[in-house]
């Protein structure tokens, strides 16, 4: 249950951080859910509401990645998920 946790929380952040650094560059996933102008908790939970989904393979397709960097970042942690599920 730990590293359930664990790895759900360090995605949500690693995704935020990934919206954060590219911002202004391309429309990233705050951007195309119009909540680029939210407060910073709105974000986070948004963020950790993604790796959740992300994480127990649910998949609702409601935020999802725009650019490139996203889709990679996505693709990694499918690939983590892998071994975190086979642990459990």
């Amino acid at each position: 249950m730990f590293v359930f946790v664990f790895a759900t929380a360090f995605f949500a952040c690693a995704w935020r951080i990934f919206a954060e650094l590219n911002r202004y560059e391309y429309d990233n996933w705050l951007i195309s859910d119009g909540i680029q102008n939210a407060g910073f908790t709105q974000q986070l939970v948004a963020s950790f509401y993604w790796s959740v989904v992300t994480v127990t393979t649910v998949g609702y397709g409601d935020i999802g990645p725009n650019f490139l960097w996203e889709y990679i970042m996505c693709l990694f942690v499918f690939l983590a998920v892998i071994p975190v599920f086979s642990m459990l």
